[in-house]
């Protein structure tokens, strides 16, 4: 059985656990501007974003007094002088931030991981992307707060299954003789293809919640 079981573990293990950025829903494509962390929105002739400074015509504005940067077809939200790409524009921002690199074992190529996070239309805020966080930036729009529930559960899901996955495989290393050795590996091998199943639907609802509300 550790023949079979290893393997599999290291295979659930390493599986999917810019330079001109376009954020998707921007309209106006060639308007550019910042907002500062008051609130007030500038707008500007150009804007570059130059280390701790954001420059606009013959302007210069501190990073740190920025919570939000609007250039062209792209959009930054802005926290603490720590900047987080636009994924998508409207009044509920989704943003990213660079995370790292994973390994997929199943064609051997790294690819960027990246963290998620919302900022409402013209708040200096900026919070983690959780069911929870959605749920209460979406609590105005029934439709999408619908949406975003329906993530919520498929995210509790996933969760406990990737838990059950990791607790029911590592009972491989168990001693042959151990009564809840099998049970546990057998429950670890079928929560394997439910937290894979629930991964992409978990993040496929949430953006859409963010996309109904957007509308």
């Amino acid at each position: 059985m550790k023949k079979l079981y290893f393997p599999l573990l290291c295979l659930f293990l390493f599986a999917s656990c810019s330079p001109h950025l376009i954020t998707q829903g921007i309209t106006d494509k060639t308007s550019n501007y910042v907002v500062t962390t008051g609130g007030q929105q500038i707008n500007l002739p150009s804007v570059s974003i130059d280390g701790t400074a954001v420059t606009g015509d013959t302007a210069r504005y501190n990073i740190n007094n920025l919570s939000a940067i609007k250039q062209g077809q792209a959009y930054y939200g802005v926290q603490n002088g720590v900047v987080y790409d636009g994924v998508y524009y409207g009044k509920l921002m989704l943003l990213r931030r660079y995370a790292g690199t994973e390994y997929d074992m199943s064609n051997h190529t790294s690819h960027a991981v990246y963290s998620y996070y919302l900022q409402k239309q013209g708040q200096a805020s900026i919070v983690f992307l959780t069911g929870s966080s959605l749920i209460d930036n979406v609590r105005d729009n029934p439709l999408a707060l619908r949406k975003a529930k329906a993530a919520r559960i498929f995210g509790t899901i996933n969760t406990v299954s990737l838990i059950t996955t990791f607790a029911g495989l590592g009972c491989v290393f168990l001693h042959d003789g151990n009564p809840i050795k099998t049970p546990a590996v057998m429950i670890g091998l079928f929560s394997m293809p439910t937290f894979l199943i629930t991964l992409p639907i978990t993040s496929h609802k949430r953006y859409k919640a963010i996309r109904v509300y957007n509308r």
